[in-house]
């Protein structure tokens, strides 16, 4: 073996012993998985701190309290994919639920959330939970109590002329209805929703009878005396509306939308009830307007918020009323008057939301509903005549007021 061998083989030693740890170095331990249990979650914490994507990674104090909560669905992960913050685990760090449903981002501009980032994002936005969702579906179930402003006006009359029976006699029921929408979110902070809602079949049935006879004062048309008339009276309401909302404040959301607005009712005075026959009326609002307001966040704590919606605007009210009477062994007489008017809506709700889980709350609330301008049945019947040339609509005012519970999904 020559001199060169000779040297080689001491080179080699001598890099062995001046570098102890290559032979002993144990293999990259993976860190273990993460167990993420089934348990209630943990909202509304306080906002991630932006730490840098890159440079010396700091010490993460471990929950201690919600150590039981740490892997659970509320929270949001980081990923390597969008410069995560990895704590001395190596385990990715979880970030607290929060409302924000755009991402967030570091100091570096790299997003932390796994959602969309865009160009010039919103940090503290308005609270619509949970974080980076992109749609929300809610459906309500309503009760809704009617008041509106009737005119005492006679309707029924005895053999002696005695009124025993006038339009102020009507008491409509509370009734029940659903509601029902979507939001569709966008990550700069402008979302847009679909809602309807529809309440039907407010009645009010009142009858009268007397054997020496009864005659009636419907739209100045008087009929030969029966023994027995029953008045009827139902209205229903419905809903359409687009909404837009802007979400660059913590507590308060702009909305500014279009609304459709429809109220329908029959008002009728009968003789037979089971077939039926007498004379009838229907009258439509249909109601077409712009209306602005806003969402508030009035109360956080937790797992609940309380939150409130207003809504007010303005509108064009379309209405038709159509009267149609049945002289005994006489020919149906009909009437018919179009009207357009101003009017006004305004809407005001108030929620307590509760979150049962990463994607789906509990919603329950109050909401008043006035409307200002509308034709209501019973009191065209003064204001339209069949033995006059009386011809105008009379207009007024009714509050819808009530109480709903449902949920709402997102994803």
């Amino acid at each position: 073996m020559g001199k060169a061998s000779y040297v080689l083989i001491a080179i080699a030693i001598l890099t062995s012993v001046m570098r102890p740890g290559v032979a002993a170095q144990e293999p990259a331990v993976e860190p273990p998985s993460i167990s993420r249990p089934a348990t209630e979650s943990f909202p509304n914490s306080e906002p991630a701190p932006a730490y840098p994507s890159t440079g010396d990674i700091p010490e993460f104090p471990q929950p201690t309290a919600h150590s039981a909560l740490e892997m659970d669905d509320s929270f949001t992960y980081a990923s390597t994919d969008y410069g995560s913050v990895i704590d001395t685990r190596g385990w990715p760090v979880p970030i607290p639920f929060k409302y924000y449903p755009q991402g967030m981002v570091t100091e570096d501009g790299v997003g932390i959330y796994q959602c969309l980032v865009p160009p010039d994002p919103v940090e503290d936005c308005f609270c619509t939970p949970p974080p980076c969702y992109f749609g929300m579906f809610y459906l309500d179930g309503v009760v809704l109590d009617r008041r509106s402003n009737l005119e005492r006006m006679g309707l029924f009359f005895d053999s002696t002329g005695t009124e025993v029976l006038n339009t102020g006699d009507f008491d409509l029921e509370t009734e029940a209805g659903f509601r029902l929408g979507f939001w569709a979110c966008d990550p700069c902070g402008i979302d847009w929703n679909l809602d309807y809602f529809s309440v039907q079949n407010f009645q009010s049935t009142i009858a009268r009878s007397d054997a020496a006879g009864l005659t009636n004062d419907f739209f100045g048309f008087t009929d030969a005396a029966v023994t027995s008339l029953t008045a009827e009276y139902e209205s229903n309401l419905d809903s359409l509306e687009f909404t837009v909302r802007t979400r660059q404040w913590r507590r308060i959301a702009p909305l500014v939308g279009v609304r459709f607005i429809q109220v329908d009712e029959e008002f009728n005075s009968l003789t037979d009830v089971n077939t039926p026959s007498g004379s009838f009326s229907q009258t439509d609002n249909e109601l077409f307007g712009l209306q602005f307001g806003f969402q508030g966040l009035i109360y956080e704590h937790h797992w609940w918020r309380l939150e409130t919606t207003i809504k007010a605007g303005p509108y064009y009210n379309d209405i038709d009323v159509e009267s149609t009477i049945n002289p005994s062994g006489g020919t149906s007489q009909s009437v018919r008057l179009d009207h357009n008017a101003m009017s006004f809506a305004g809407d005001a709700r108030v929620g307590l939301v509760c979150q049962l889980g990463p994607r789906m709350n509990f919603r329950i609330g109050y909401q008043a509903l006035w409307l200002e301008g509308i034709a209501l049945g019973p009191n065209q019947n003064n204001d339209i005549s069949f033995t006059t040339n009386l011809s105008s609509i009379d207009l007024s005012g009714v509050v819808y007021q009530g109480g709903s519970i449902g949920f709402d999904l997102t994803w």
